[in-house]
């Protein structure tokens, strides 16, 4: 096949570099332990640095590069899974996990290791935030023969020191159903909170566009020491209804712990002009 004399042939190439090294295995390890795991905005948390020879001799007069990430917090419950204990509490519950926004950057720097291997850091959250923030510590540390390591840690800062929550077997019940409630409390490391609280029920109506809660019940509960704790409600009509437990902090302020939960009970007379739907 002859070529066209007026057609021009751009010729093009691609391609790319690498470069393959023995594996070495590595000579140390580097550690990065907070002061503490939790804590609240505006409570400085010391982080020490440490890198270690495997034959036990320290790493000294290492360079140490370091990087402070933070990303809003959001805790989750979940019920337990017969692979929690491989995958973590929650694993394969997409739809409920929220949007993972990117991380932001909050310090970095360089340190030298001491005559011990070690070097330190203070991780100082700003108080007055209006989010829970999970801070990431990572850390890159060259010795003296330029061997690199890298190391993580993480500190999680959230507004109150534990978090609550209400589950049900199901969503959607009948007049006279008995509804069986489970209250459970824990922090973000996921501790149980034995927890002393009010457990309230209301009916939930909304008049030209503003919700109208009606008391109907309220007792005290406390949660085990595995921070739970089981309760039952009755609905005699159709309707929305809302549990609500509340529990006090140990902290300074006057706030509550508050967990809530919506019940939707529905029959032939199901009063759909007291219920607020969202617009599609």
């Amino acid at each position: 096949m002859e070529r066209p004399a007026d057609e021009a042939w751009i010729p093009l190439s691609a391609g790319s570099q690498f470069r393959v090294e023995e594996y070495r295995k590595p000579e140390f390890e580097v550690t990065v332990e907070a002061a503490a795991a939790e804590t609240r905005p505006g409570a400085e948390v010391p982080v020490e640095i440490g890198a270690v020879y495997f034959f036990g001799a320290p790493v000294a007069d290492a360079r140490v590069s370091y990087c402070i990430f933070r990303t809003p917090y959001t805790h989750h419950f979940s019920r337990p899974g017969p692979f929690d204990w491989l995958y973590g509490p929650g694993y394969g519950i997409v739809h409920e996990q929220p949007y993972a926004p990117g991380q932001e950057l909050v310090e970095e720097g360089e340190l030298t290791t001491d005559a011990d291997g070690k070097a330190r850091v203070l991780l100082a959250p700003p108080a007055g935030e209006e989010l829970d923030f999970s801070y990431d510590i990572q850390v890159e540390v060259m010795d003296l023969a330029r061997r690199t390591i890298h190391g993580a840690g993480q500190v999680t800062v959230t507004r109150e020191p534990f978090f609550a929550a209400i589950d049900a077997d199901r969503g959607f019940f009948s007049p006279g159903d008995r509804i069986e409630l489970e209250v459970r409390a824990e922090t973000a490391g996921r501790a149980p909170v034995a927890a002393d609280g009010q457990l309230r029920f209301y009916r939930v109506q909304y008049e030209d566009d503003q919700e109208q809660l009606t008391l109907l019940a309220q007792s005290p509960l406390s949660l085990d020491d595995h921070g739970r704790a089981f309760s039952e409600f009755v609905p005699d009509e159709s309707g929305v209804f809302r549990a609500e437990f509340s529990a006090p902090t140990d902290s300074d302020s006057d706030g509550a712990v508050t967990a809530t939960r919506e019940m939707w009970v529905y029959d032939d007379q199901f009063p759909g002009k007291r219920v607020r739907f969202a617009n599609l």
